[in-house]
């Protein structure tokens, strides 16, 4: 279809163009003649401005001295033009190099060139060039390198300033979350600076970024120093929940561990509101973990409730929890019979606790009864033989001192 075109329009002129020669003429002419006198005053004003500029070159060009002033003058102008019209590609080329050079950086640390990529570094930060606009933040970028460079020689105070050097305010997120970092970080490894600048520093850092995890470690960690374990597992447990894939269970554990030591500290000081709180924080962060059941025995034991706190132990393994009743029992010999001692420790370790029970009340045929059956069921542990030289020793049996030396002696070979 496209080739068809030019035959029409062709036909479509030659039809229309005059078969004699004055009539042709004569339409080559008036439009010539019509651009002509339209561009006359054009004409006009370029011939008197070519007159006016020859008048004044004349007399210059005709000396010596004249064509040299104006060779000088052509010189600089096509120099001047030159750089105007090369500014902008120049200073491209300069950023570039200055991109080229953190790269270069990056690559010499990457390869444990540390001593290049410091130097590299430290020319883009002390420069004032150009900037590559594909990165312009580099020469912030640059400085916070060197603060992390200087951090991991050792050097607080150096990686404080290099810190410093970088403004806070427009910064990207990934760089104003690495600078906050960077200067806590210093701050903490600074011997001379104060507990309370430390802590200032971190909760302003934490201010901005409140979900950061290396910012609330730090935060973590202060407060365990300054004994507030309340306040610092409540910390630990933001730090499990934005904890990486592969920290996850190691911070779970530390925040269970975390809270268990700070609901001691709070249920030592009888200030059961911070103990019942750590203990549903456990429940949260942990359901199924042990000390679960130990804080609660340890809450309702502090409560005066006896009967609740060896339920609790009883479902703690272990003889830990174990010895944790009878010290409890010990503490109330005469308030529990050994059949609810039994309904509250329905397991093998109840069957001890309730032999201890009768071995006091001077019990004796119970007492052993129910020592032989735990000892049947729990098989001969360490643990055992001594509940067992104490039932005796209670029962007032004469070979109780020898049982008991050789539970003893059974017990060191154990460990």
């Amino acid at each position: 279809m496209n080739g068809k075109r030019p035959s029409v329009a062709r036909a479509v002129l030659r039809r229309l163009w005059p078969k004699r020669l004055w009539a042709r003429v004569l339409v080559v002419a008036l439009p010539l003649l019509l651009l002509a006198m339209v561009l006359d005053p054009v004409v006009g004003s370029v011939r008197l401005v070519v007159s006016v500029v020859d008048s004044v070159l004349r007399p210059v060009l005709g000396s010596p001295q004249g064509r040299l002033i104006v060779v000088c003058a052509s010189l600089f102008l096509g120099a001047w033009l030159g750089v105007h019209l090369l500014r902008d590609r120049f200073r491209s080329l300069r950023a570039g190099l200055v991109l080229r050079q953190h790269l270069d950086a990056l690559h010499a640390y990457l390869g444990d060139d540390r001593r290049r990529a410091r130097d590299l570094w430290q020319g883009i930060a002390r420069g004032r060039g150009p900037l590559p606009s594909e990165y312009p933040m580099v020469r912030e970028d640059a400085c916070l390198k060197l603060s992390r460079l200087a951090l991991e020689d050792g050097a607080p105070g150096e990686a404080l300033a290099w810190a410093l050097r970088v403004a806070p305010q427009g910064l990207p997120t990934a760089l104003g979350r690495s600078q906050a970092q960077l200067r806590a970080r210093a701050v903490v490894a600074t011997r001379e600076s104060l507990p309370e600048s430390i802590r200032r520093e971190i909760e302003s850092a934490l201010s901005r970024w409140p979900e950061d995890v290396v910012l609330l470690r730090l935060y973590r960690d202060r407060l365990e120093q300054d004994g507030d374990l309340l306040e610092a597992a409540r910390v630990q447990e933001k730090v499990w929940r934005a904890a990486e894939p592969t920290q996850t269970e190691a911070e779970r554990e530390r925040c269970v561990e975390t809270y268990r030591r700070a609901a001691e500290v709070a249920l030592a000081a009888d200030a059961f509101d911070g103990g019942q709180e750590c203990l549903d924080a456990v429940r949260r962060v942990d359901a199924g973990a042990e000390v679960v059941h130990w804080l609660d025995g340890e809450l309702r034991w502090r409560r005066d409730d006896l009967e609740g706190a060896l339920r609790a132990w009883a479902r703690v393994p272990g003889s830990a929890a174990l010895a944790r009743c009878a010290q409890a029992l010990d503490a109330a010999p005469d308030r529990l019979s050994p059949r609810a001692i039994l309904e509250c420790c329905p397991t093998e370790g109840g069957l001890l606790l309730v032999a201890r029970a009768h071995a006091r009340r001077g019990e004796v045929r119970q007492a052993v009864r129910a020592a032989r059956r735990a000892a049947r069921a729990l098989g001969p542990s360490p643990t055992v033989s001594m509940v067992l030289a104490e039932v005796l020793r209670l029962a007032g049996d004469s070979g109780a001192e020898a049982f008991a030396d050789e539970a003893t002696a059974r017990l060191l070979r154990s460990v």
